[in-house]
């Protein structure tokens, strides 16, 4: 099983989800640990993680995309 997840070691991380960087390390801890890794079953599909503005939060988000949408 995965060591346990910090949420606060990525929380600080995050960049606005538009950005589109390269994926940290965090970001794939955090996958592996929730079991949302697509590589094995989709290695095609295109990931990010990040955030973004609504009022007074900033809102973490993840996004998938397939090769052809």
């Amino acid at each position: 099983m995965p060591e346990p997840f910090q949420p606060e070691d990525l929380r600080s991380l995050l960049r606005p989800l538009a950005a589109g960087e390269d994926e940290l390390p965090a970001v794939q801890a955090y996958r592996t640990y929730y079991g949302l890794d697509p590589s094995e079953r989709h290695p095609e599909a295109r990931t990010r993680l990040g955030s973004f503005e609504a009022g007074a939060y900033r809102i973490a988000t993840q996004v998938w995309l397939p090769p052809r949408p």
